[in-house]
């Protein structure tokens, strides 16, 4: 299990996060992340993508490995690769490395972020262009069921623009905008590393003060005007329902709801609520509609919270002629939620996999990593240990879960996306029927 974590600032404003196996003989793994705000919320429709580019661009090398195959392969050397990653508020950097070649990775995260050579632009708008292909339709419109969804719920708001931005925005980066970006998002003051795992904290902390107080070398660009907040809950009404066509022979559904962000008391109930509805085949979903109708072969239900907003969903695939009654049965178990307490052996049966649940987290030095990274980028008033974590569950109670409900699943936040071939005059009646 992951010990209390120890934390350092360096001088140059990067800050250094350490969480060690309280037994380190349990693994002779560490995982290391780095985290820089990046992605939708901090762009304009000027830089929209810029974000996830700009994480693309660094691994085309820096000094030290010129070539994005040299730099790539000397991670590769010392663990399991370097992987980036860019959601809507954030970009992620990670590694994990036996413990004998940790100082080696830190010092090459050192020599890659003090001084990325982000070149060969061109060649990588290209890598992005298929990327975003991979997002459109043979027309260019859009073609994923996520970023409409979040389009209609979100509005105006940068978090509601696709990660990948569009080929106009993309295409139009300049080697200067990338630059600005990185100097100004990648300053080393904005910067956090993570260390979880098989490490040594007076080791980690000496090898992050050697390998890691380097200064920017970057001019600065205006990106300041991106770091605002926006509302958590801005003037989306609904219900609203879309639909988009293409040949298939199920209808994929995504239904959301605009609920509560990581910053809000409401998060450990809105998790709690989404393991009472998805959590094997006896939890509510899976039995009402798989196991005892068998209307479906599978049925999700998933939050996706940022530091500022967030949204609870339900995703399914389904033939055509079950989709009403599969979209009936779903908001008819919503509504006996809003007006019924839930039955308290169920109730207990969720509290029992949540304590589950928040040990693996502690034990998955990975994924705890990414919440750490989290809670310290954005400042978020969540647990930083086991216990306070399992409490904070505890605290939830059968009300809670109602008064949530009642609050979330308000159809004025719902929005509905069907996507595939449905019969003629379909779409038309499921859309007096829902809205």
């Amino acid at each position: 299990m992951l010990s209390q974590i120890d934390t350092r600032t360096l001088g140059n404003g990067l800050r250094l996060i350490c969480a060690p196996y309280i037994n380190d003989t349990i693994s002779k793994f560490a995982v290391l992340q780095v985290f820089v705000k990046s992605g939708p919320r901090f762009e304009n429709s000027k830089f929209s993508g810029i974000g996830h580019f700009v994480e693309h661009l660094l691994f085309r090398g820096c000094a030290e490995y010129p070539s994005s195959t040299e730099l790539n392969a000397h991670f590769e050397t010392l663990g399991d690769g370097l992987q980036g990653a860019t959601t809507r508020e954030y970009s992620n950097y990670s590694i994990e490395v036996p413990r004998e070649n940790l100082e080696a990775a830190i010092r090459a995260l050192g020599l890659l972020f003090s001084g990325p050579l982000l070149k060969e632009i061109e060649t990588e708008k290209g890598i992005v262009f298929e990327e975003i292909q991979e997002e459109l339709d043979e027309q260019g419109s859009e073609n994923l069921l996520e970023n409409v969804s979040r389009s209609m719920i979100y509005g105006s708001e940068p978090v509601a623009k696709p990660i990948l931005g569009r080929k106009p925005s993309v295409g139009a980066l300049t080697s200067e905008d990338v630059r600005h970006f990185f100097n100004h998002f990648y300053a080393p003051s904005q910067m956090i590393v993570v260390c979880a795992g098989a490490v040594n904290e007076s080791d980690f902390f000496y090898w992050g003060e050697k390998y890691l107080s380097f200064a920017s070398k970057f001019p600065t660009g205006d990106f300041s005007g991106l770091e605002g907040s926006y509302p958590v809950h801005g003037t989306f009404v609904g219900p609203r329902l879309y639909y988009l066509e293409e040949s298939s022979s199920q209808i994929e559904t995504l239904i959301s709801f605009r609920g509560f962000s990581e910053s809000e008391p409401e998060f450990f109930s809105q998790l709690f609520l989404e393991r009472l509805l998805d959590d094997g085949l006896s939890s509510r979903l899976q039995r009402s509609l798989c196991e005892n109708r068998g209307l479906l072969y599978d049925i999700n239900a998933s939050t996706d919270t940022l530091s500022i907003c967030g949204l609870f969903e339900v995703s399914f695939r389904v033939s055509d002629r079950n989709l009403s009654e599969v979209i009936d049965l779903i908001l008819e178990e919503f509504e006996k939620l809003q007006s019924e307490l839930i039955p308290e052996a169920e109730f207990e049966k969720v509290q029992a996999r949540l304590s589950r649940e928040a040990d693996q987290l502690f034990e998955r030095a990975g994924i705890w990593g990414i919440r750490l990274g989290e809670i310290e980028l954005f400042d978020l008033p969540l647990p930083k240990n086991l216990a306070d974590w399992k409490a904070r569950f505890r605290a939830v109670s059968r009300e809670d879960i109602q008064d949530l409900a009642r609050r979330l699943f308000n159809p004025a936040n719902r929005v509905i996306g069907l996507q595939g071939k449905l019969r003629k005059g379909r779409f038309l009646k499921l859309e007096k029927q829902l809205t």
